[in-house]
């Protein structure tokens, strides 16, 4: 066989790998670029109208039912604090309920028995909800505890967030303004932001989402979701959609497309920030992104084609394909990264076309992603230009660094439906998580980290400075993993909980629907 046919062959498949990943990497910086011009543009006229809203909420007079979940799943650090808060929430007694779903099987139960207790005496209308079985998750938790509730709004908080008082007072009034909004979503806020360096990384990516993206897609009146906790939903919305569905690790993304494609809106409130506790480990971190990143793809196998037999215009459409598609930068990353080594030896004979692709690609999303970053740290005053850029690299490289746990989340989704709800690890003001995960042992992160090494050894490139940013990271989420791993195996089991007698699951399957106030 001719030698030079084999070259042509090698190198025109290494080629149309590359420039399907440049390409890949354009689109969505672009996108995100998009986000960014249209909160710019629509910034100033939302502001407004928040400030109005904030005004009603003060002098509201007329007050609907309210049921607020929490649902639990063995949170003995943070289960009190959370109910605490959600007792304190500034709504007249006689027109809330506050649900506590304790799926626990573990100490948090006796915790919640005890805190709940001590509220009740206090006047404050809470109640626990017991199933018999974990049926569902937490989507099976919600409906659960819905199909026991008449109210007509429902906010749902999840255990690591500390709902501020105002919260219902002011999330409630665009629902109570326009019938035809089926969720508000509420900004996520931070507690632990500057903990250790996984956090401040984290924090970077949370405030662009919450301080840009959700914001311009809803001013903008595109498809966007509810993030699963700090929301507030109309149960008339949840109903008509279809309810709760258990069939994605995503009930909240899934359930937000349905509600919009039942004529219901989802917005946001960029003024209503919730704090809440970002995951401090790379273990941590990882499960979570791993659980978002299948999540996406499942509710985009399961949403795409109904998406688009809809009547919504294109550009929401697209819009909508994107977001739910968007995990899939990782296996455009992974399958970069694999590559680059092997077109480096060509580059001299690279087309120019995939030269200039190549320089535009690194441009508009490194440019990108510092420009998004950098406005939405100082809309949300967090931090001046010096201190992103000292921690831009780390976000870069860290962010690289789960592209190989991401794509095999995605290829998870393809591959199986198995939707087992895999929660992120908290901890609250204790030393340790009550909970920890399966760790991986980061070894074939190292591997891809030396194989990039090895790639960038045999010449320099525009692209070496990102590379060796993903080298970073690849080596970090390796090393730290690798570090927890080592760990777990040598730690001790933890004994099992023996619940006492007061903690024991109560019967709710009978429980009487409370009649409507007067």
């Amino acid at each position: 066989m001719d030698d030079s046919w084999l070259a042509a062959g090698y190198q025109a498949i290494c080629l149309t790998a590359l420039v399907i990943c440049l390409a890949g990497l354009i689109l969505f910086s672009c996108h995100n670029l998009l986000m960014l011009a249209t909160f710019m543009r629509l910034r100033r006229e939302n502001r407004a109208s928040e400030a109005a809203e904030t005004a009603a909420a003060i002098e509201m007079r007329l007050f609907p039912k309210v049921l607020v979940q929490l649902p639990l799943y063995n949170e003995r650090h943070v289960a009190e604090r959370l109910i605490v808060a959600a007792s304190r929430l500034d709504w007249p007694a006689d027109r809330l309920t506050i649900q506590v779903l304790d799926d626990s099987d573990d100490e948090t139960s006796v915790i919640v028995d005890r805190c709940v207790e001590r509220l009740r005496r206090e006047g404050k209308p809470v109640e626990v909800l017991r199933r018999g079985e974990r049926s569902g998750y937490k989507a099976g938790a919600l409906s659960f505890g819905l199909a026991r509730s008449d109210a007509e709004f429902a906010a749902i908080f999840d255990a690591d967030f500390l709902p501020p008082r105002h919260f219902l007072r002011r999330a409630i009034q665009p629902l109570i303004a326009d019938g035809r909004v089926g969720v508000v979503q509420c900004r996520w806020d931070h507690l632990n932001p500057d903990e250790n360096q996984i956090t401040k990384v984290q924090a970077i990516g949370l405030d662009y989402h919450f301080g840009i993206e959700q914001a311009a897609k809803s001013w903008a009146r595109l498809p966007m979701h509810f993030n699963g906790t700090c929301g507030i939903w109309r149960t008339a919305a949840i109903r008509d959609a279809g309810g709760w569905q258990a069939d994605t690790v995503t009930e909240d993304v899934d359930l937000s497309y349905r509600a919009q494609l039942a004529g219901y809106r989802v917005t946001y409130r960029f003024g209503i920030p919730v704090p809440g506790e970002i995951p401090d480990t790379v273990q941590a971190w990882r499960s979570q992104q791993y659980r978002w990143a299948k999540g996406s793809t499942q509710a985009a196998i399961k949403l795409l084609p109904s998406i688009w037999r809809s009547r919504w215009a294109l550009a929401h459409k697209l819009t909508a394909s994107i977001h739910l598609t968007h995990y899939s930068m990782n296996i455009l990353m992974l399958m970069g990264v694999v590559i680059y080594p092997l077109t480096i030896p060509m580059f001299p004979d690279m087309p120019p076309e995939v030269k200039l692709l190549g320089l535009i690609a690194l441009l508009v999303a490194v440019g990108g992603a510092l420009a998004n970053y950098f406005v939405s740290q100082r809309i949300l005053r967090r931090h001046n230009f010096v201190q992103l850029i000292r921690r831009f690299p780390a976000f870069l490289s860290l962010g690289a660094g789960l592209a190989l746990s991401n794509s095999i989340a995605i290829f998870d989704a393809l591959t199986s439906r198995d939707a087992a709800f895999i929660r992120t690890p908290k901890k609250g003001s204790a030393p340790l998580a009550s909970y920890r995960i399966s760790p991986r042992s980061g070894i074939p992160e190292l591997f891809i980290g030396l194989w990039m090494v090895a790639g960038n050894f045999q010449a320099l490139t525009p692209l070496t400075p990102v590379m060796l940013l993903g080298v970073g990271g690849f080596f970090w989420v390796g090393a730290m993993s690798l570090s927890h791993y080592l760990e777990a195996r040598n730690a001790p089991r933890r004994p099992a909980f023996a619940y006492l007698p007061a903690a024991s699951p109560v019967d709710t399957s009978n429980l009487a629907r409370k009649p409507a106030a007067e």
